[in-house]
């Protein structure tokens, strides 16, 4: 029975460290961001935010250049390689403004295929 209750009271330190970290990762982010719309992935080796799908309530949007998440600047880039078209087909969008610093690669011919409304 005491090794019952000490499994128990381990587990229950153990899940309030890891809903003290999962805390301080969501507080470092600030609520509302404009990268909160997309799939996105992080690539701290070259400090890239690559924007893979916008999943916002459309309209008008302006892509940010970078996002600085946790600190760290991030340069945003939009790129279609393997499909990763992040505004196609997408029929909510009306204006789309890139502002500078947005790095475009290659293969996004496909970026606005289906987007009826730009």
């Amino acid at each position: 029975m005491k090794h019952f209750i000490k499994s128990i009271r381990i587990a229950g330190i153990l899940i309030t460290i890891g809903i003290a970290l999962l805390s301080a990762h969501t507080t470092a982010r600030a609520e509302g961001e404009w990268y909160d719309e997309y799939d996105y992935a992080l690539n701290p080796a070259d400090q890239t935010i690559r924007l893979k799908r916008y999943m916002g309530s459309g309209g008008d949007i302006v892509v940010p250049g970078s996002a600085t998440i946790d600190g760290i600047t991030y340069q945003t880039v939009i790129a279609g390689e393997y499909g990763l078209n992040p505004f196609k087909s997408n029929e909510n969008l009306t204006g789309i403004v890139f502002e500078s610093g947005v790095l475009m690669l290659e293969k996004c011919n496909a970026m606005f295929a289906g987007d009826r409304n730009l």
